[in-house]
């Protein structure tokens, strides 16, 4: 088994309430796992209206960038003080230029990250990275796993962890990083095999699937549990079941098909658990690796 190692948290931040309150979420994490936090804020090089209206209009571009820059690096500083106040012994603040999705991809590479803590509904940069045509692609591309928080998630240790399991390609390989997140807060795992085919060996092959699945989670410490559900709505059928089970932490996986991005990503599951929904979603990226799980089914 690989542990969910995790040295290294990049928090993008536009000081909005939701970037704040994934800020708390890293900050819980942080704390646990004695992590250096990085705190990131990206200035688009063109400055938008209510922006330049807060400002003098006698201020030249280059005058109200520096501007912009000094306020970004106060804040930004600030808040690393409060980290530090809060047993948080490494954080690192940057102020860059560019849209936020690049500048989040080459800071994921240069500080090295192992994880990206960020809010689902911020302003500026926020709202067009997670709704804009290039949100998935940037989730899917960063080789670490992404958070998403949602402005009214409390920051609370996940006790109760859904893992949603497919009969698909690399569906298995988010279950490190689940079971990582359980032994991290002492937490439940509960997995999820959602049935589409609706025929007997189909649903045989899950039950044993998720059985296999328990048994690694239980030889790693961790309490876990699981169903298999029968429903045509993938989507929809685990934000039920994860509303009735009160759910506090949702791990998926990013990599998926055409099918599966109109199901999970242009349909319920995305507006309503990666943008809407108040349950973290843990987006994990797979990746060829012997160590992970080997289901052998007979």
């Amino acid at each position: 088994m690989m542990t969910f190692n995790i040295k290294n948290i990049l928090v993008p931040l536009d000081f909005s309430k939701t970037s704040l309150n994934a800020l708390n979420h890293a900050t819980q994490i942080a704390k646990v796992k004695n992590a250096k936090l990085v705190l990131l804020n990206a200035l688009e090089y063109i400055i938008p209206l209510e922006d330049r209206r807060a400002f003098s209009t006698s201020l030249s571009t280059a005058e109200l960038s520096n501007t912009l820059e000094k306020n970004s690096n106060e804040q930004l500083e600030k808040l690393a003080t409060k980290l530090k106040n809060k047993g948080i012994k490494s954080v690192v603040t940057l102020t860059v230029y560019g849209g936020l999705s690049q500048r989040i991809s080459e800071t994921v590479i240069d500080e090295k990250i192992d994880l990206v803590v960020m809010g689902t509904h911020g302003v500026s940069g926020f709202r067009e990275f997670f709704i804009g045509s290039n949100t998935f692609k940037v989730i899917r591309d960063i080789k670490c796993p992404v958070l998403s928080v949602n402005k009214d998630a409390k920051a609370e240790p996940y006790k109760n962890i859904l893992l949603p399991y497919r009969d698909k390609r690399h569906s298995r390989e988010n279950v490190d990083e689940a079971i990582g997140m359980a032994q991290m807060f002492g937490g439940k795992l509960n997995i999820l095999a959602v049935d589409t085919e609706f025929r007997k060996s189909h649903k045989k092959k899950l039950d044993l699937q998720v059985k296999q699945i328990i048994k690694f989670a239980e030889r790693s410490g961790v309490k876990a549990t699981g169903n298999v559900i029968e429903h045509v709505y993938v989507g929809e059928t685990i934000l039920k079941y994860a509303k009735r089970k009160k759910i506090d932490l949702l791990v998926i996986m990013s990599d998926l098909d055409r099918m599966d991005i109109t199901e999970y990503f242009t349909g319920p599951f995305a507006q309503q658990v990666v943008n809407h929904s108040p349950i973290p979603v843990l987006s994990v990226r797979p990746r060829v690796n012997p160590d992970k799980i080997d289901l052998t089914f007979y």
